[in-house]
């Protein structure tokens, strides 16, 4: 059975699929640009932790919440590249959706 939140969630993404078919976003090099012109330090924050992980300095860890490995560095602050959490692609959306944060809280991971 799916929770209300999982319903909230998949309705929430279907119109963010559905506004991006509509603006034409659909090329990912235009969304990227409108990403990057939003958030100013953002890709710099990602291209060094993207750096230091080749250069072998950081090791990716797993996501903090599930334990799946294939996780992705979020960044609280992107003025501090460095301080990150590690989330998987499904709780990274879930966060940005507003949906993961109390469980964060409870395992009073550090954000």
């Amino acid at each position: 059975m799916i929770s209300q939140q999982e319903k909230r969630y998949r309705e929430s993404d279907r119109k963010y699929q559905a506004k991006k078919r509509v603006l034409g976003l659909v090329d990912k090099t235009e969304e990227y640009r409108i990403w990057r012109e939003k958030h100013p330090g953002g890709s710099y924050a990602q291209h060094r932790i993207n750096y230091l992980i080749k250069k072998g300095e950081i090791k990716r860890g797993r996501c903090c919440l599930c334990g799946e490995s294939k996780a992705y560095a979020h960044h609280e602050n992107y003025n501090e590249p460095l301080d990150i959490l590690w989330l998987c692609p499904s709780h990274h959306k879930k966060y940005h959706l507003g949906l993961v944060d109390i469980i964060i809280k409870k395992k009073g991971i550090k954000l």
